[in-house]
């Protein structure tokens, strides 16, 4: 068999032989190797990329939602309960334990990503050395790795899915359908999306498989089941079931979804493919050229590899390369047409795309061809992000007043401006996320996790209203006109008698002259 794992059932072998045993060690060791390198290209690509660390991201959006949710659990509020929450809950435990450990930071944040960062660069050189991956497709993941290190800015929760998605993917590639299985059970409780849709694959695969031998399917799907019951069980004893019923499901999601008018075809994510004015060039000289064709070529080869599985016409070895590229690409393709959002989710699903494309270089020189020219596509892309990140560097600066984080010149200004304004005060932040109330002393705690249609329960937008009706200073990142005062006229109603004292691009300061009047509580949108 190629590459490091069990033979080709999926079992491992017994008796093992002193000559299998260093076998398997220098596999170990040519996994660890290839990890090492994916992790370094990670880790060069976020440092590079250190101006995505951006202050206004962790004050104001949701890089510092991750800050503010630790800050509300801690003061007992329940996730999906008290306040809105789409995702699961095993990153919030996950982060209780690190940031108890070192604070709620930055710079926590960022290790905390680069840990789930290297879990995903083990899953991918497993992945690639169980399947034999040729170097073109070792060049195309590698070239990939800028990339798949973007959603080391966002959240860690975002990180955590994506190595999990991978690390299922590798034990699949291993013939450990079970194994798959039960990291996609344990992916359910991170982010109720993609791993929903893998394991159906995997499932279906594993059906397929066992169709004969019933007692085989019942051993696959036992491992998983005793995941999900398990980590159920600690995630309920740690945040109550009532959080944990809440946050399984999909519901909020697709209500945020909706709401916010996402879709790959239609509304926001539209702005991903549809560029006014783009020649060729531009859509080939960043992400989109390589995404959009290496999803039509992972289109075609996932179907011309379901139906050869549907023949049973090929080997174990080559039906195992397309059980992966099909599940690849119908996972790929389940989120372009469900689960894309705005212009940023296209990273989301990217691992599927990459892996499904690198082992499509296995069928045959005209596929491997194919592979070398997507790669020179994304050495194009890196190039073109390498150009970007430079220019961002000469813009943003990071500085002790932003906590280190990245800002522009007039954001520094902006954000002295707004503290010198609010001394002696305890102001409150009106914004998507109350991070800055976290980084910054003297800020009145945070009571939302996130302010976006769909996102906050009734009981947030009251407790809301209720702060900013006792504040005397308010320090909003959101413009005049914007939507969610036509969403919770309550918070509207509760900013009356304020006066603008300061008005920048970034943020307005404003300070009470008479107690806001708490209207009745206009629409809000739908709980999870």
């Amino acid at each position: 068999m190629r590459g490091f794992g069990p033979d080709p059932d999926g079992h491992d072998e017994p008796g093992r032989t002193t000559a299998g045993r260093k076998r398997d060690w220098r596999r170990l060791a040519r996994v660890a190797g290839i990890a090492a390198a994916f992790s370094a290209l990670g880790v060069a690509s976020s440092v590079l990329r250190a101006p995505d660390r951006m202050f206004l991201r962790f004050v104001a959006m949701d890089s510092g939602a991750e800050l503010a949710i630790q800050d509300l659990i801690g003061r007992g509020s329940r996730p999906g309960v008290d306040f809105g929450y789409p995702y699961g809950l095993l990153p919030l435990l996950a982060g209780r334990l690190w940031y108890g450990l070192l604070g709620r930071s930055p710079g926590a944040f960022h290790g905390l990503t680069l840990a789930f960062l290297a879990l995903s660069c083990w899953g991918l050189a497993r992945f690639a050395t169980a399947r034999g991956v040729g170097l073109a497709g070792l060049v195309l993941i590698a070239l990939a790795m800028p990339d798949l290190s973007y959603v080391t800015g966002l959240t860690s929760t975002h990180v955590l899915e994506q190595a999990l998605l991978v690390l299922a993917l590798a034990e699949q590639a291993r013939g450990k359908r079970g194994s798959a299985l039960a990291l996609l059970a344990a992916c359910c409780f991170v982010k109720p999306s993609l791993a929903f849709v893998q394991g159906f694959v995997v499932l279906i695969a594993a059906a397929s498989a066992s169709r004969v031998n019933r007692t085989a399917l019942s051993r696959v799907i036992a491992l998983p089941a005793i995941t999900a019951f398990a980590l159920g069980a600690i995630l309920a004893l740690a945040f109550g079931p009532r959080s944990l019923a809440r946050t399984i499901s999909p519901a909020t999601g697709a209500s945020i979804y909706r709401l916010n008018d996402f879709g790959f075809f239609h509304g926001r994510g539209r702005d991903f493919w549809n560029l006014p004015d783009a020649g060729p060039f531009d859509y080939f000289r960043y992400e989109v050229g390589f995404w959009m064709l290496g999803t039509a070529i992972l289109a075609g080869g996932g179907l011309a590899a379901g139906l050869r599985l549907a023949r049973r016409v090929e080997g174990a070895e080559a039906a195992r390369d397309d059980e992966l590229v099909a599940t690849c690409a119908a996972v790929h393709l389940a989120f372009v047409t469900l689960l894309f959002g705005h212009r940023v989710t296209w990273v989301y699903s990217l691992p599927m795309l990459v892996l499904g494309l690198a082992l499509l270089a296995n069928r045959g020189p005209r596929h491997r061809l194919l592979v070398w020219a997507l790669a020179g596509l994304l050495l194009v892309n890196d190039r073109s992000k390498l150009i970007a990140a430079r220019m961002l560097r000469e813009e943003l600066a990071p500085s002790p007043s932003t906590r280190d984080l990245w800002a522009s010149p007039r954001e520094r200004e902006e954000w002295a401006r707004a503290l010198e304004l609010s001394r002696g005060e305890r102001p409150v932040l009106l914004a998507m996320s109350e991070g800055g109330a976290v980084l910054f002393p003297g800020f009145a705690p945070p009571t939302v996790a996130y302010l976006y249609p769909g996102c906050p329960t009734p009981e947030e937008v009251r407790r809301k209203a209720e702060q900013l009706s006792g504040a005397r200073v308010v320090i909003s990142f959101y413009p005049p006109d914007w939507e969610g005062f036509a969403l919770w006229p309550r918070i509207g109603d509760a900013l009356d008698g304020l006066e603008p004292v300061f008005e920048g691009q970034a943020l307005r300061v404003y300070r009470r002259g008479h107690p806001g009047q708490l209207g009745p509580a206009g629409p809000t949108p739908p709980a999870p």
